[in-house]
This record gives C-alpha cells, sequence and structure tokens, in this order.
C-alpha cells in the first residue's frame, strides 16, 4: 500500500524535478526560481506533450510514449545545463526556499492521504463518472480518447485534467483504482503549495518567519476553511434561535438536526446543505434559485475527482504567471512585446486551463485583460499603442495556444450552451445567503478596503467614473433585458434588481478598481494593485453571476453560481491572509476590528473537523484501493471487473441507468465502452437527445430478448461484444 504512494511520489518528484530545472532559468526572478509551480507546469509539460503527439497519430499513450518524452526532457535539461552551468550551480542557494514550499505540500498532501486512506471507496456521488474517464483515456490510448459511456464515440467534455491523471498512471505503473485516490491529496498538495508561492511571490519581500505563516494561512483558508454555515449547526444544535428564525433563513420548514454527538451534529450527511445555502421559494415551497457553492474542503471531503478540483493548482499557476506579465512589465513601463516568451508561456497556460475546466477561462480572461489594461495606462500612452503593443501580442499568444489544442476547441468539445447563451437572473441572492457564504471573507475585505482607502486624499472624478463602467454597464443591459422581454420574465419586481447583496457586490468592485487605478497613479505600489486586482476580480465574479447566467441543460444559474464562487474562493484566500498580516503588522488597524476576523476564520475551520469526524470512521478499513468495497462486498462483480481487464475484450454491454447510481459500473471500472452509461450525463455532455433514446431503445433490446430464431440472429451484430448480465441488467 505505501509502496505505492513511494511510487506515486517519485514519479511526480520525478517530472516536478525536469520541469524545475527546464524552467528555473525563466523564473529565476522568483526566490525558489519557480519550484512551487514546478509540479503543475510539469505536469502540463507531460500532458500537452503526449496529448499532442497522439492528436498527430504519433504512438499510442503508454510507457513507452512518456518514457520517450522523459528521456528527451532529459536530454534537453543536459543542454540547458551545459550552456547556462553557472545559473545551475547557483541553485544550491535557493534549497532553504524550495524545502519551505515543499513542507507546505507534504503536510497538506499527507493530511488528504489518511482521510483518503479511511474513505476510499470510489462509489456515490459522481465519483463512477470521475473513474470512468481516467479508465476511459487508459483504456483507448488514442486523441481523442474513447468515452466508455458512449460507445464508439469520444468523450465530450474537458477531459485534460483526466489525461495528466492517466499520464501519472502510466509512468508510476499503479493501478487506476489506487491512482484516484493518490490524485486526490496530490491536487490538495499542488493547490496548497501554489497558493503558498503566490502570495510569497507578490506580497513578500523578506520571506520572514511572519510571511511563511501567512502563507500557510492562505492555504488554510483556501483548503480547509468553510461558509458561515456551521453557525447554523451550533445554533441549531444548542437551540439558541426559535424556530421561526431557521424557517426565514432557510426560506421554508427548516430541518432540524436531530441526532448530536456531543460536540457536532450526527444525522447523515448533515454537512451536505453547507454547499446548497442559497435559494428563494414561492409560497407553495417550491425553489425558485436552486444553486449549488461548493468550497473546496467539501469537495475534498466528498472525494469526487471533479475538473473544477483538479484545475485548482493550475488556475492558481496561470494566475501567477499572469501577475508575473504585469510585474516583469510593470516597473519597466514596457510593452508586452519585450516580454513574448513569458506572455506566451502565460498565455498557453490558460488555454491549459480552460482545457481542464471551461469554466475557469471566465476569471483568467477577466484577469488578463484587466493587466493589460493596467499596464496601458501605467505607460501613459494612446489608445494605438494600446492595441498594437499590448492587446495584439496578446491575441496573438492566444491564438497560437489555441492553435496547439486545437483539437479539443474545435473539434472534440461540444458546447454545453444554448442560445440565448447569456440571461438576466431573476432572483437575486438573498442577503442572508450572501452573508452566510461570504462571510468568512467580508470582514476581511471591508478592513483592507477601508485601510487603504484613508491614505486617499482627493478622488479623481475620472478614475471614479472609469471605476463604475463595468458595474453601470451590465447593470443596465440585463435591466433592459428584463423590460424589453417582460413577459419572459413576467415574474421580476424591482428589489431584485436592486437588492442588498447587488449592492455591497458592486461597491467592493468599484472601490476595488478605483484603488487599483490609484495605486498605479499615484503610490505605484505593485503590491497593493496585485491585491485589489484579486478582490476586484473575485467579487466581478460574484457580480456577474448575481446578474447573468449561462444558458445550460439546466436552464438556471446554478452551475455560474457553482464555478465562479469556487473560482472567487481561490482569489479571496490570499486576501484573508494578507488582512491577517494588515492586522499584525500595522498599528492603524484597531484590535477591536481585529479581534472578530480572527475569530471568524478559527470559527471556519469548526466544519471541516466536525464533518471529518462524522463522515470518517477510525474503524474502517485504511487502504488507498477505491476498490476495496467492491472486492469485500460484491465479490461477483469484482471478478469479472478482473476478468476483462486482463482479457482482450474491447466492447461490452451493460444496462445503462440513471445518474448517481450503481449502473455502468463495469464501463467505469474498467474503461471499456458499453454502448450507454449514465444517460442523464451523457445527455448533459452531448446535448444530442436523440441519439441517446436511439442507444437506449438498443439496449432495452438486446436485454428482453427471448430465444425467437429472428431474435437470436439480431444478437449475432453484438458476437464481437461480451453481454454483461447480472443484477441491474435484470432490473
Amino acid at each position: 500500500m505505501f509502496l505505492d504512494v513511494f511510487l506515486f511520489l517519485l514519479s511526480i518528484y520525478l517530472i516536478s524535478t525536469l520541469s524545475f530545472l527546464i524552467f528555473s532559468i525563466q523564473f529565476k526572478f522568483f526566490p525558489d526560481y519557480g519550484w512551487g509551480i514546478s509540479k503543475p507546469i510539469g505536469m502540463v509539460l507531460i500532458g500537452s506533450l503526449s496529448w499532442f503527439l497522439l492528436y498527430i497519430k504519433l504512438l499510442h499513450l503508454d510507457f513507452f510514449l512518456i518514457s520517450t518524452i522523459l528521456f528527451f526532457l532529459v536530454i534537453l535539461l543536459f543542454y540547458l545545463i551545459w550552456k547556462n552551468y553557472r545559473f545551475y550551480s547557483n541553485i544550491r542557494n535557493i534549497l532553504k526556499e524550495i524545502l519551505k514550499v515543499e513542507l507546505v505540500f507534504i503536510i497538506f498532501f499527507s493530511m488528504t492521504l489518511i482521510l483518503r486512506g479511511f474513505d476510499h471507496n470510489i462509489s456515490g456521488t459522481e465519483k463512477p463518472m470521475d473513474f470512468m474517464m481516467i479508465n476511459s483515456i487508459v483504456f483507448s490510448g488514442t486523441n481523442p480518447p474513447g468515452d466508455a459511456w458512449f460507445g464508439g464515440q469520444s468523450i465530450s467534455y474537458y477531459y485534460f485534467g483526466y489525461w495528466i491523471i492517466a499520464c501519472i498512471s502510466i509512468i508510476s505503473g499503479i493501478s487506476n483504482s489506487i491512482i484516484y485516490n493518490l490524485s486526490i491529496p496530490f491536487i490538495v498538495g499542488m493547490s496548497a503549495s501554489t497558493i503558498y508561492s503566490l502570495y510569497i511571490y507578490f506580497f513578500t519581500k523578506k520571506n520572514s518567519l511572519q510571511d511563511i505563516f501567512i502563507g500557510l494561512s492562505a492555504s488554510i483558508l483556501l483548503l480547509i476553511s468553510s461558509n458561515l454555515s456551521m453557525f447554523w449547526y451550533l445554533f441549531d444544535i444548542l437551540n439558541f434561535l426559535p424556530d421561526r428564525f431557521f424557517d426565514w433563513y432557510l426560506g421554508v420548514d427548516y430541518p432540524h438536526i436531530i441526532n448530536v454527538n456531543l460536540w457536532r451534529p450526527d444525522d447523515h450527511w448533515w454537512w451536505w446543505t453547507a454547499s446548497r445555502v442559497i435559494n428563494t421559494f414561492n409560497a407553495q415551497g417550491i425553489g425558485l434559485d436552486y444553486t449549488i457553492q461548493e468550497f473546496p474542503f467539501f469537495t475534498i471531503l466528498i472525494g469526487d475527482l471533479h475538473p473544477h478540483f483538479i484545475a485548482t493548482p493550475f488556475l492558481i499557476t496561470s494566475i501567477i504567471l499572469i501577475f508575473s506579465v504585469y510585474k516583469q512589465n510593470f516597473n519597466h513601463k514596457s510593452n508586452m512585446i519585450n516580454n513574448l516568451p513569458l506572455l506566451l508561456f502565460s498565455s498557453f497556460f490558460v488555454l491549459v486551463v480552460g482545457f481542464i475546466n471551461y469554466w475557469d477561462l471566465a476569471i483568467l480572461f477577466i484577469l488578463l485583460f484587466l493587466i493589460i489594461f493596467l499596464l496601458w495606462l501605467r505607460s501613459n500612452t494612446n489608445i494605438i499603442i494600446l492595441i498594437t503593443k499590448f492587446f495584439i501580442p496578446t491575441l496573438i499568444t492566444l491564438f497560437l495556444s489555441l492553435m496547439f489544442f486545437i483539437g479539443f476547441y474545435f473539434f472534440t468539445s461540444e458546447s454545453q450552451i444554448k442560445f440565448p447563451y447569456i440571461l438576466p437572473v431573476i432572483n437575486q441572492t438573498r442577503f442572508i445567503h450572501f452573508l452566510t457564504v461570504w462571510g468568512v471573507f467580508l470582514p476581511s475585505v471591508f478592513l483592507l478596503i477601508y485601510f487603504h482607502l484613508r491614505n486617499v486624499d482627493n478622488l479623481n472624478k475620472k478614475l471614479l467614473f472609469i471605476s463604475f463602467l463595468p458595474i453601470i454597464i451590465p447593470f443596465v443591459f440585463r435591466l433592459l433585458i428584463m423590460l424589453i422581454f417582460n413577459e419572459k420574465f413576467e415574474s421580476f419586481i424591482f428589489s431584485n434588481i436592486i437588492g442588498v447583496s447587488n449592492i455591497i457586490i458592486s461597491t467592493i468592485c468599484i472601490t476595488s478598481l478605483y484603488l487599483i487605478f490609484f495605486n498605479i497613479d499615484k503610490t505605484m505600489n505593485i503590491h497593493k494593485s496585485f491585491l485589489f486586482i484579486m478582490i476586484f476580480c473575485s467579487f466581478y465574479l460574484i457580480f456577474l453571476a448575481e446578474n447573468f447566467f449561462l444558458n445550460d441543460m439546466f436552464g438556471n444559474r446554478m452551475n455560474t453560481v457553482f464555478k465562479f464562487y469556487y473560482q472567487a474562493w481561490i482569489l479571496l484566500s490570499v486576501v484573508g491572509a494578507i488582512s491577517i498580516k494588515i492586522m499584525f503588522i500595522s498599528k492603524k488597524v484597531s484590535k477591536i476590528l481585529s479581534i472578530p476576523i480572527i475569530c471568524i476564520f478559527l470559527f471556519s475551520l469548526y466544519f471541516s473537523f466536525a464533518s471529518v469526524d462524522s463522515k470518517i470512521s477510525p474503524y474502517n478499513n485504511f487502504t488507498f484501493d477505491g476498490m476495496d468495497f467492491l472486492k469485500k462486498n460484491i465479490t461477483e462483480e469484482y471478478e469479472v471487473i478482473e476478468f476483462l481487464v486482463e482479457s482482450d475484450t474491447n466492447k461490452i454491454i451493460e444496462s445503462y441507468g440513471p445518474s448517481y447510481s450503481d449502473f455502468s459500473r463495469i464501463s467505469s471500472f474498467t474503461g471499456i465502452p458499453t454502448i450507454l452509461g449514465w444517460a442523464p450525463h451523457e445527455a448533459q455532455w452531448r446535448g444530442d437527445i436523440s441519439s441517446i433514446e436511439e442507444k437506449k431503445l438498443l439496449v432495452d433490446k438486446i436485454y428482453s430478448i427471448d430465444k425467437n430464431y429472428k431474435n437470436l440472429e439480431f444478437l449475432n451484430i453484438f458476437r464481437n461484444f461480451i453481454i454483461i448480465i447480472g443484477p441491474k441488467e435484470r432490473e
């Protein structure tokens, strides 16, 4: 068991060390020469090279391909060392900085590893879907990879995160059922070390013990803290508030916690509601605004290996690269052409992150084009220069990066968004729900804004006007849509247009954007501009989710809130850590303000400890094998899976079923394609209901066949398939 962990880490460190040594000369302006982002860059390097070689139909995704890529990277490294020996000989001087970052990685990796060891089963929620993606890529070994739940067709989803995990599985030789559970601690460890590095790279000068503590605080706020739902759980188990107050909070009859285990709730999955806070109910108790507000720890607790979770360290790395472009150009008043290699690398990484999780392109494009605009303001040149030396170089690098992944963006992926692509939100977030979700960060944001506004002597009306535009234009656009199409949006009322939540979000966006401009125009303080860029980008995402949603198959803003809120949480974790730093070092911040903020941060950890204690039992079998439950409880199915993995079978037929069920588990656990798996998920990915219904009819016909001669002749079509007949098929 622990041999697998050793082999996994050995493979990771081999790739990340190669990546670090190859790219360190490009990141010598970082205190650790870029070690903090070497793991995500290394994974992208191996994943993108293997993906491209398969796209141009060279080789097959296997051990030989990955080993060949590593071999040529080693040759490249020897060449770089030969050409830059003096630089590489100085790397020993930064070993202390490398060890600091690595300690953060190991701490978070180890904690999550223990969690997965006690909660290892690849069963429930969407784990079978995630596992199917990894197995499909490994089994098919092609680009695009086949879809085990839609036989004969390729995966129609953003799958590059799964591709990277498949590459690790192949090079390490570890079973996919173990790789699944090792990948989650790996993503957590990378997320912790990259968010720590983001803080160290851009918000410190000396990298003192205090800065290490603040950087570690950013990792904790990102990965262990929760929203303020824990207050409602505590109020409930302590009978602190009357029932009518809980009913008002929820909007309908509040489902009170029944079982309590000393210091925490003990109801089955009581913690689930922490990710389902925002909703509005009508008089009949029907939800009108069902949304999802997962935060990173909730995702870790669930154990799903979803794209939004896999993308976390890669998204943070992209933010670091974009900030690096900004920093390298800021002090020299140069244009983007002068740092073209770094800009190209950043643009490439932006497209990589989009391949891992489409939704993350939102924050990256906002951030990228905001820093372009800010650098142009800093250069104090005309609009022609903005276009020719800032926008055009950026667009060219994005286009070149897009061409590398053209096979995915134009030919493999299918849009899950339907026309009209963007719709206005009718029911906005109630303030009490907004406070519950974002209350952990709001006090620190207000503190930072207030602390820096005190230094603003005279308001610049021109800059203030520009600061209002990103809020006013979308707001007017939303209002016009709802007025013009008033028959479609007949239920809207003015209070839903300008709610308390929207006012607070808009105020934060306007103020933070103004402070960005102020720090560029007056103080020239790049650290402060970084800070308010993160505040603006995070709350602007929340603002967009409050006013618009992408019109996917669900027809509501559930997914938009889910994905945009998750991205905002990542940036705000650094903002929260910086507020802690301000409270420690500044004598101007009253301790009366500091104590409540620190208490909120500490209380936000209650949810994590309580939920882990209720979900995980120390008496569970400790293993990293996600198929352990099959070995012990469903041995016949486990034996079938093992037989198929060892055989030359490349097609099976098993019963399709609903999502979040045990149907289509054999195709999921082997990667061998069946005719149809989870039908609702395939409909969500492909949008083509007719082809799914055809496959349903075909599978139904196969399993309802009798011994009639013509029917047996029909089965002859599937003579190369292995037909599974088990409990689910008999249903």
